[in-house]
C-alpha cells in the first residue's frame, strides 16, 4: 500500500527490479494498492505521470481519499456501507482472503 508521490515511485520501482530478479517468484502474489488517492478526472493521467518509470507496475487497487477518516477512526464497512472507500477496501479484502473477482 502506497500512496501516489514521486518518492513512493522511487522506492518501487527498486522494489519491482528485485522482484524481477528473483527467477521463481510468481508475481500472482503481488497486489499493489495505492492509498488516499483523490477523485479527479485525469487519475490515470497523473498514476502514469508518477509512476511512468517503474517497469510494468499498474496499481491492482485504489483506495480514494475519504476526508472524514482525516479526523475519525471508525469502520467505514459499518459507518458508510454505502461509501466508496468500503469498495474500495472490499476488494483489496477479498484478494487477501483469495476470493478474487
Amino acid at each position: 500500500v502506497l500512496r501516489p508521490n514521486k518518492q513512493n515511485a522511487e522506492g518501487l520501482k527498486r522494489v519491482v527490479e528485485v522482484i524481477n530478479a528473483l527467477r521463481n517468484f510468481d508475481s500472482n502474489n503481488i497486489y499493489y494498492v495505492l492509498s488516499q488517492v483523490p477523485t479527479i478526472s485525469n487519475l490515470d493521467q497523473k498514476i502514469n505521470q508518477i509512476f511512468g518509470e517503474v517497469p510494468d507496475f499498474r496499481p491492482n487497487s485504489i483506495i480514494h481519499y475519504f476526508k472524514n477518516l482525516s479526523f475519525e477512526e471508525k469502520i467505514v464497512s459499518v459507518e458508510y456501507p454505502r461509501s466508496q472507500i468500503r469498495k474500495d477496501y472490499l476488494k483489496v479484502a477479498n484478494w487477501i482472503l483469495g476470493e478474487n473477482e
